[in-house]
């Protein structure tokens, strides 16, 4: 966009065409763009969970809902309060259709959609302050040159889900 910046924007191509992403593209009718000016701050994140988009904000989740209407096709709603954004940008992953895995403020976080569960508030040795939490925070605030990047693995068989971050 001219070289520009816009950290609260989404856009979205043409229908069935990846690679339309402007309007004046023969193709491009239903290509589309949302400023979502918000006290929720810049975009951090874009996951899905079923038909629901969630854009993960540095404050805040907004729910990108599909509506069926071809010239207004997403309703952009703001989920819950400020406070439950994602505050490392790269750090989301999604596992299927189940939920979101983040980084919050106090924790790493599953959200399903509807209900947060944290999942590294967990004590080590005993100690609440040794826990997990502490380890991959010290190791998200101070990254060593690389960019953060996330997954979420569940091999068959294993009855854990493994949250995966490269730093």
């Amino acid at each position: 966009e001219g070289g520009q910046n816009y950290p609260q924007r989404i856009r979205w191509t043409a229908a069935n065409d990846p690679t339309s992403w402007i309007s004046t593209d023969p193709n491009g009718y239903n290509t589309g763009v949302q400023d979502i000016l918000n006290n929720f701050c810049i975009i951090t994140g874009l996951r899905r969970i079923k038909q629901t988009g969630y854009i993960l904000h540095f404050q805040g989740i907004t729910q990108m809902i599909p509506t069926g209407v071809g010239i207004a096709p997403f309703d952009f709603v703001p989920y819950g309060e400020t406070g439950i954004g994602n505050i490392f940008p790269y750090s989301t992953a999604s596992f299927g259709e189940e939920g979101i895995v983040y980084g919050n403020y106090g924790d790493i976080v599953f959200f399903d959609g509807s209900n947060f569960q944290p999942l590294s508030d967990k004590p080590l040795d005993g100690s609440r302050r040794k826990g997990a939490r502490s380890k991959i925070y010290a190791d998200l605030i101070n990254p060593i040159g690389q960019p953060l990047g996330a997954a979420v693995y569940d091999s068959i068989g294993h009855k854990f889900k493994a949250y995966i971050l490269t730093i």
